[in-house]
């Protein structure tokens, strides 16, 4: 009887455990977490370039996106950062995307937990994340 109840206690513990703690949305939030350290990280990078160069890094109006390995057209980009952020799922819409006018920049990018940042950024698009100088360069929804 006595081992009926200790298994009953250990069931209902663990299901507890999964229901408040469920591994999917734990998933989807670390990898937002990484991604707004990402952003950050980028926006850095580009800030530095500007202040060395005089210049944003990449050509005016070209949208680069991180499906690419050497997405962020800075040379030597070891002397800013020691790799190139890539998104932690990378495709289906979910990338880093970059673009600069020559007076301002954009960095964007989708989150799956922290969904109330995409709508509080004051950029254009509600289904990203934006950030950046002019959250109005990459067009949006």
């Amino acid at each position: 009887m006595e081992l009926v109840v200790v298994c009953a206690l250990i069931l209902l513990v663990t299901s507890l455990l999964f229901i408040t703690v469920d591994p999917y949305e734990a998933k989807k939030k670390a990898r937002d977490n990484i991604r707004l350290m990402d952003i950050s990280d980028i926006e850095r990078v580009v800030n530095e370039y500007k202040i060395d160069h005089n210049v944003f890094p990449g050509e005016r109006n070209v949208l680069y996106i991180s499906n690419d390995p050497d997405w962020l057209p800075i040379p030597s980009i070891t002397a800013y950062i020691s790799h190139l952020p890539i998104d932690p799922i990378n495709k289906n819409g979910y990338v880093y995307s970059y673009i600069q006018d020559g007076d301002s920049y954009e960095v964007t990018s989708k989150l799956e937990y922290f969904t109330n940042f995409m709508d509080s950024d004051k950029g254009n698009d509600l289904n990203m994340f934006e950030s950046g100088t002019n959250l109005s360069l990459i067009k949006g929804n």
